[in-house]
């Protein structure tokens, strides 16, 4: 399901700054807005949000009786004081239904969605979740066409989502991968710099080689791309069969 922008979200700094260490010790995801990065538990919470008293809720409610979207069982995942993350899905489904009510003194004529006061509806739609860093951007990777040589290496080619005018991420932008060896799977996470702030056009950056050298070979565990949650199997090279 594509986003859909009723008007310009400026959330503010999340609540808290985690601790900069890697995104699977932080335990937070995001779902397409960085700022609002949330824990893995609030999708494990009662989902009832929408029946709440507050004025973000009500918002919510109103949306939803025009909107198509799932009527019930909402969590509010994140919120700043100016806005409020609500989402409808379960933990380990890798999907998520998003809102964002927004608290705004001047909607304007041309905002016509039910509010409940200041707090309106700014954004919705869909979104996979990912594992979030504070100080890198998270990246997903496929597997090369060379495949996995002797159970250990292959090449990773790596890429950042959104729009980047087409210009390749540099290898040296691009942190080495964290590698989480378990007894069924082997998860490879890749994580990189920030683009430089700007106006981009799309399309987004193009993939740039990775080569990895497990620490182990995989003895028959799956290999999975860390840079979605739950982790999933990379895509192959197109044009190269699994």
């Amino acid at each position: 399901m594509a986003a859909a922008v009723a008007v310009l979200l400026n959330a503010g700094a999340p609540l808290g700054e985690p601790n900069p260490s890697a995104a699977h010790e932080t335990g937070l995801l995001y779902c397409n807005y960085r700022e609002f990065p949330f824990s893995r538990s609030a999708l494990m919470g009662e989902a009832r949000a929408e029946l709440e008293p507050s004025d973000s809720a009500a918002a919510l409610r109103g949306f939803l009786r025009v909107e198509s979207m799932p009527a019930t069982n909402w969590r509010m995942l994140a919120q700043n004081s100016e806005a409020v993350l609500f989402g409808n899905g379960r933990d380990g489904a890798g999907t998520l239904s998003y809102v964002v009510v927004e608290r705004n003194e001047n909607w304007g004529p041309g905002y016509t969605l039910p509010r409940q006061g200041p707090w309106g509806v700014g954004r919705w739609g869909g979104c996979e979740l990912r594992p979030y860093n504070p100080r890198l951007d998270t990246a997903e990777w496929i597997l090369g066409v060379g495949g996995l040589e002797n159970d250990r290496r292959f090449t990773a080619l790596v890429a950042i989502g959104g729009c980047f005018g087409g210009q390749p991420t540099p290898r040296s932008d691009i942190h080495p991968p964290e590698i989480d060896y378990q007894v069924q799977t082997v998860t490879v996470s890749f994580f990189a710099e920030f683009k430089p702030p700007g106006a981009y056009s799309c399309p987004g950056s193009p993939r740039t080689a990775y080569e990895v050298t497990l620490r182990e070979p995989l003895n028959g565990r799956e290999l999975l791309d860390g840079g979605w949650y739950p982790p999933k199997l990379p895509s192959y090279t197109p044009g190269r069969a699994p």
